[in-house]
């Protein structure tokens, strides 16, 4: 696929929750006001036990009650302040909360006493989501990039974050040649194909090109490729434009617009946008904010409609 999500996500502490659940009679088939109300009950009884008291927050955070998921991650924190899921949890709450210093104060607090790295990598990704939230790109790279040297096989969205930050800060070049770096070490998929939007995106075309032919061939459906080819081909090349015209028309059999498939819908933005159809590209792009995708890939798609066509 072209267009891969890279949505952030809050460390929930499964293995908590699943103790509490196995243990204690708290099935995950209850609603959270259920399981709030036992854990309310069992926190009663057992005042200084951490686990309960996380356990209630996140079932807070689920119904939007952000006010008490941070009291209770504070608790958490009040009786064991080493436990890192909750002060992950807690920092990105209030990054939600529009307090960001706060949250930063938190992780650097935390950072000063981490041990493994695995814990300083974790507080610097953390970090790393804060500052690209208010548009500080370069400390927001300088933290991932720390924290993907901290561990030995990173998770794919740490190197997709590294580059749509390198977007944000306008280097092209070094953002397809990290991605090759991270694929290399994890052999991902979803890293070559970014590698692959990454290198069109700096205008080098040509080396990718049998690369996308290769996938065009043995993908069950082109559209996504054909839309990578296009954008190796002259603005005005009679190739470039059918193989745009074959998308759309692939697309648009595939999509149900009643409940449209992301990945499909941002494709076809991109094809109308390649193909000079700004009006329909458009639609597309406000259809999207309709369905309220936190992607960091709204943010590349963003990118590539503000952008000329890709062309060689």
């Amino acid at each position: 696929m072209s267009i891969r999500f890279f949505i952030r996500r809050v460390v929930v502490g499964e293995f908590l929750l699943s103790a509490i659940f196995l243990t204690d009679g708290l099935h995950a088939h209850e609603s959270p006001h259920d399981t709030i109300h036992k854990l309310s009950h069992r926190i009663e009884s057992t005042p200084t036990n951490a686990a309960l008291y996380y356990a209630r927050a996140i079932e807070y955070k689920s119904l939007g009650k952000a006010s008490h998921a941070v009291a209770d991650f504070r608790t958490v924190l009040r009786i064991d302040p080493s436990n890192l899921n909750s002060t992950l949890a807690l920092a990105r709450l209030l990054a939600v909360q529009s307090k960001p210093d706060q949250s930063l104060k938190l992780l650097d607090g935390r950072l000063k006493g981490a041990v493994s790295d695995e814990s300083k990598a974790r507080l610097l990704k953390a970090k790393s989501d804060i500052y690209f939230t208010t548009k500080q790109y370069q400390r927001s790279y300088d933290g991932v990039t720390e924290a993907l040297t901290l561990v030995a096989k990173p998770s794919d969205d740490w190197y997709l974050q590294q580059a749509i930050t390198n977007l944000q800060l306008g280097e092209l070049i070094r953002r397809h040649q990290q991605l090759a770096i991270g694929f290399k070490k994890s052999a991902s998929e979803l890293l070559h194909y970014s590698w692959i939007d990454a290198k069109l995106d700096a205008g080098e075309g040509k080396e990718v090109k049998p690369t996308i032919l290769k996938y065009r061939t043995e993908s069950r459906f082109v559209s996504t490729w054909n839309i990578r080819l296009a954008q190796t081909l002259p603005l005005e090349a009679t190739e470039r434009k059918q193989v745009l015209a074959e998308a759309v028309v692939e697309m648009n059999q595939r999509l149900n617009m009643t409940r449209p498939d992301v990945t499909l819908l941002m494709d076809r933005c991109l094809a109308y946008h390649l193909q000079g159809d700004l009006k329909r590209a458009k639609q597309d792009r406000q259809w999207l904010e309709t369905m309220k995708i936190q992607s960091f890939q709204i943010l590349w798609l963003d990118w590539k409609l503000q952008s000329p066509a890709a062309a060689e």
